[in-house]
């Protein structure tokens, strides 16, 4: 699919002409884009197996720039701030390398699966009929061709992770610390 087909997904959805080419000197083709790109962000920010990475962070200048990332998972106590990796603790930008660090990327829309972009699509059709007309029905089949998409998109590989990578995604993001057993964590004994 190509941008432009969004566009003309978005414009026919609310009973509009299509476009031929995207011309951002025009205000609702300017408003539509705007609405595709936050959509776009929106639901990439979540992380698929299409746009995380894991990266090597290393310092550049004292500093550790993570602004050119839609999210960045840091190991517990560091933070962002102004794009940049933070220790809240110590109250100075982290300035030491981090290794294997998942980072959630912003894809262009032709790097996208075809099916995240047929959902993006419809998605952005039922933002932009709301901003146009508010809810109706024709708001409301619009919401019935986004939900179909994203069904579709679910149920692609595209969408799905490998039981591995959750497992050291989630070892990673939630790591395990101090004793297990004791009086607060106490394992049931048989």
């Amino acid at each position: 699919m190509l941008e432009i087909d969004a566009f003309n997904i978005c414009l026919r959805s609310a009973g509009l002409r299509r476009i031929s080419t995207i011309d951002l000197d025009d205000q609702q083709t300017a408003d539509l884009d705007e609405i595709i790109n936050q959509q776009k962000r929106q639901i990439q920010i979540d992380g698929w197996p299409f746009n995380m990475d894991r990266l090597d962070l290393v310092p550049v200048g004292g500093v550790i720039d993570v602004s050119g990332f839609l999210r960045v998972e840091l190991p517990f106590g560091l933070s962002v701030l102004d794009g940049k990796v933070y220790d809240p603790r110590n109250r100075v930008f982290w300035d030491e390398a981090l290794n294997e660090i998942w980072v959630v990327n912003d894809r262009q829309f032709s790097d996208l699966p075809e099916l995240f972009q047929e959902w993006l699509a419809r998605r952005s059709a039922t933002r932009f009929v709301n901003s146009i007309s508010g809810p109706d029905d024709t708001w409301q089949a619009a919401q019935l061709r986004e939900t179909e998409a994203f069904v579709l998109f679910n149920g692609s590989d595209d969408a799905h992770w490998d039981p591995q990578v959750l497992w050291e995604r989630r070892a990673r993001t939630n790591p395990i610390s101090g004793a297990i057993d004791g009086p607060a964590f106490g394992r049931r004994r048989f």
